[in-house]
């Protein structure tokens, strides 16, 4: 394995060693973006490749590459600590923009190609929560992801990561700590426990209404509304439903 990475060019070691901050499966595409190859992405991996220090996984929509985690360890004991804390960044705000990109898609007749890739990049995606889960980047992608955990059926998954940033979260009111507290009641909603969902649908309505985020507001009011008429209260749901139309 050493003998194999001393072979390399520099600007091929230093490729190595920095795909270490990746998990499961990438593209080219996540590499050129996150790893600042000069547009020789391609090229590089493939002299990684015919090196046999990187795979190529051709059964999927787009070639994608991964490593074996000894050869993963073997390059992360090799990268520089202040590049490490770079490229994690730059892989935690990737996968981010990534997630709210997926979000907005899965508005229209591209949702499940979206969420079909999230699926894809889901070790990414965990290794960036866990990364940053005490942190307002880790806060954003919990609550961005809220969607994809639900359509993919990833309620314990998704309501474990929400907790862990809800617990490191600052408690002062902002947007994404609403969105995280309506995530958690969505998830919560869809496996019947409706007391989890009352209270985090309620926790987003408050923070909403703090900030002044009127949507935020008649979104959490409806979904409390929706609680209450599965719940057989009708009059209780009539009531907010009223209030979303007053809003």
């Amino acid at each position: 394995m050493e003998w194999g990475y001393e072979l390399l060019s520099p600007d091929s070691r230093q490729l190595f060693d920095a795909l270490s901050v990746f998990r499961g499966t990438w593209s080219a595409a996540d590499v050129d973006a996150i790893c600042a190859t000069n547009g020789e992405t391609l090229e590089r991996l493939a002299v990684l490749r015919d090196a046999s220090l990187i795979r190529t996984d051709e059964g999927m929509a787009e070639m994608r590459f991964s490593q074996l985690e000894t050869l993963r360890v073997f390059a992360d004991e090799r990268l520089d600590p202040q590049r490490r804390s770079t490229l994690e960044l730059r892989h935690a705000e990737y996968f981010l923009a990534q997630a709210d990109a997926a979000y907005k898609a899965s508005r229209g007749p591209q949702q499940q190609a979206a969420f079909d890739r999230q699926e894809e990049e889901l070790p990414n995606l965990r290794i960036a929560l866990e990364r940053f889960a005490s942190a307002p980047l880790g806060l954003q992608l919990a609550g961005t992801l809220a969607l994809f955990w639900k359509i993919h059926g990833h309620y314990q998954e998704g309501l474990y990561w929400l907790e862990r940033v809800l617990a490191a979260a600052p408690t002062e009111p902002e947007k994404p700590l609403g969105i995280a507290w309506n995530a958690v009641g969505m998830l919560s909603e869809d496996r019947a426990d409706y007391a989890a969902a009352t209270d985090a649908y309620t926790r987003s309505r408050d923070i909403f209404q703090q900030i002044g985020h009127e949507n935020g507001v008649v979104i959490t009011t409806q979904n409390l509304g929706n609680i209450a008429y599965r719940q057989g209260d009708l009059p209780q749901a009539r009531a907010l439903y009223a209030q979303t139309l007053e809003g």
